[in-house]
């Protein structure tokens, strides 16, 4: 096991040879020289009851007890960390009242660094570098020298901010959201923006979303030109229902700063998310009309089955068809209004691929739910129709994509997305094309063959 004291023995050699001392601090030192611990705690403690003064004490108890500490289980080391941080924190002050004083303050300090950074160190080589991924044994483990590692430094930032993940890759909300709350409000560090978004996502995990609300908000006061923290803070508020003010958190900046294309094109963004989460709703739709199509299918062929029971399924059909429609129209509404957003937003910055890159992303979706629509109708006119709406929504999407990827060549999602509409169109060898482009494997290509065509 790692000896956490040697950085100190050349100064106690020195300062043996060199003169004498206090003989209860010389046989501390003598007894820390041997690692015999309990009796440099008990020779340090002689020296503080004849001294109360004696900084040298203080200091050689708290570097007792954390090195017996450290020589047991890490998972019993924290309590007597902190009693040795506190006899730190007294031996400093001592120091600092003194007008002469040798090296030891620095070897105290230098000791303390040593601790915290095995301890520290220890931990980060048990996890992979995506903390998620560390298997449960080691975040466990690992967990333990994080708090021992805060708890000998309490002032360093980073034993936290590892411990708040590792809490949370353990399913420890409660303890992850008490970790970064010290960061920001015991630390004081309101300047790290990384802590409110870790912060906002522990609450989000608890589904706590009122509370991941009002960190962003204070956030959004410390950071105002932040943009990321106003579109975490519109998702939340749509996770609660809160739709207008999500809408309203986005307007904001762009009243701010009409002219800032940026903004435009996260108050889309935002627009369009909201428009997807409707589409949601109605593809929940589609599935129950399917089912009940096949239903009605189903009980035609039952003896029992009666014209009345029929009336009564497509009844329940119509009426999700027309729950579908109000769900359609509030969907366009906001694909409408991120159009608009994203149209404008070009004007301002002609050059900016995202845009032309969203701009394709909503018409090929509008073409896929239309793909969707034909799925659940067996009428062969309503197929026809569904197809060909489908087409020309991939074909409007086409140019966007083209010119997404004439800005960025290297845009692989919008030759991806162009290579999934020239299959659906039928069109192999700009498909082949794309294909390429987008670093797209045999296996995504057999997978997209297998999709429906309309």
């Amino acid at each position: 096991m790692k000896r956490l004291y040697p950085i100190l023995l050349p100064a106690f050699l020195i300062y043996l040879a060199a003169c004498g001392t206090d003989p209860n601090i010389e046989s501390a030192r003598l007894s820390l020289l041997t690692e015999d611990y309990d009796e440099a705690i008990e020779n340090a403690r002689a020296a503080i009851e004849a001294d109360s003064s004696n900084a040298e004490g203080f200091h050689l108890k708290g570097v007792a007890i954390a090195s017996k500490a450290f020589a047991g289980d890490v998972k019993e080391r924290e309590p007597e960390y902190s009693t040795a941080r506190g006899l730190f924190d007294e031996a400093l002050r001592l120091y600092d009242d003194q007008t002469t004083i040798g090296s030891d303050k620095d070897d105290m300090q230098e000791f303390i660094f040593d601790i915290w950074g095995t301890e520290f160190n220890t931990g980060i080589e048990m996890l992979e570098d995506d903390i998620v991924s560390s298997d449960r044994d080691s975040l466990e483990i690992a967990r333990y020298h994080f708090i021992n590692s805060k708890t000998i430094q309490p002032d360093s930032v980073q034993p936290y901010s590892v411990l708040a993940e590792v809490h949370a890759a353990l399913e420890e909300y409660d303890d992850a959201i008490r970790v970064t709350r010290a960061i920001l409000e015991d630390l004081g560090k309101t300047d790290d923006i990384y802590s409110y978004y870790r912060l906002a996502n522990f609450y989000q995990q608890k589904d706590e979303f009122s509370e991941a609300i009002e960190i962003m908000l204070d956030a959004r006061e410390r950071f105002p030109d932040e943009i990321e923290i106003i579109q975490e803070l519109a998702f939340m508020y749509f996770e609660e229902g809160r739709t207008d003010e999500a809408i309203d958190a986005v307007a904001d900046l762009i009243e701010a700063d009409p002219d800032n294309p940026e903004y435009r094109v996260v108050y889309a963004t935002q627009m369009y998310q909201i428009a997807l989460r409707v589409d949601d709703e109605i593809r929940e739709i589609n599935e129950q009309i399917m089912e009940k199509r096949q239903d009605i299918q189903a009980s035609a062929q039952e003896e029992d089955f009666t014209e009345e029971m029929l009336d009564e399924m497509e009844a329940e059909i119509a009426e999700l068809e027309n729950k579908r429609a109000e769900y359609e129209e509030e969907a366009q509404r906001f694909i409408d209004s991120a159009l608009e957003e994203l149209q404008a937003a070009e004007e301002m910055n002609p050059d900016d691929p995202a845009i032309f890159h969203t701009m394709g992303i909503i018409y090929q979706n509008k073409g896929a739910n239309k793909i969707d629509l034909r799925n659940i109708t067996n009428d062969p006119d309503e197929i026809d129709r569904y197809d060909e709406e489908a087409r020309e929504y991939l074909r409007e999407a086409i140019p966007y994509f083209e010119k997404a990827v004439e800005l960025d060549s290297d845009d692989q999602e919008s030759w991806q997305s162009l290579f999934e509409i020239y299959v659906t169109l039928g069109e192999e060898e700009k498909a082949l094309e794309a294909q390429e482009k987008a670093g797209l494997d045999d296996a995504d290509v057999q997978h997209q063959d297998q999709q429906q065509e309309p």
